[in-house]
């Protein structure tokens, strides 16, 4: 993401052809050269506001990884600059559980009353360190 600098239709589509620069041309045979590379800002996402005559440009673009392209790329407010910031949005994700990997819980209740007994005589560890306390409680925890 950044300013690019680089004027090319592929990324500003109502640019005169010839207002194309060197920057623009590169950085478009560089997309096109690099199959892990891909413009993933809307194309027409006015990024620069020209402080005198209000024309706009887009010269703020966001490059990544293909893979992100379900993201969603917006320019925020204002800020005190004549450039917007980009805003990139990622859809929110589902956990899908794998096949044969389905979490598995144990609910029957025949280890729950020795485990509740065992609460009620916890061992005293007010006298170890620290460190000894911490394993002492871990051994009770996992004995009980």
């Amino acid at each position: 993401m950044g300013d690019f600098k680089a004027h090319h239709r592929c990324w500003e589509p109502d640019l005169p052809l010839h207002l194309t620069n060197t920057s623009g041309r590169a950085l478009f045979q560089l997309i096109l050269d690099s199959p892990r590379l891909s413009l993933l800002s809307p194309p027409g996402l006015p990024t620069r506001y020209h402080p005198h005559t209000g024309a706009t440009s887009v010269l703020d673009l966001f490059l990544g990884d293909p893979a992100f392209s379900a993201m969603t790329v917006t320019t925020g407010p204002y800020m005190g600059s004549d450039h917007l910031p980009l805003l990139a949005s990622f859809p929110a994700l589902t956990a899908r559980p794998h096949p044969g990997c389905l979490p598995r819980w144990k609910l029957t209740p025949s280890g729950w009353p020795l485990f509740q007994a065992a609460l009620h005589h916890p061992p005293d560890l007010s006298s170890l360190p620290l460190e000894d306390a911490a394993a002492s409680l871990s051994t009770f925890l996992e004995d009980a």
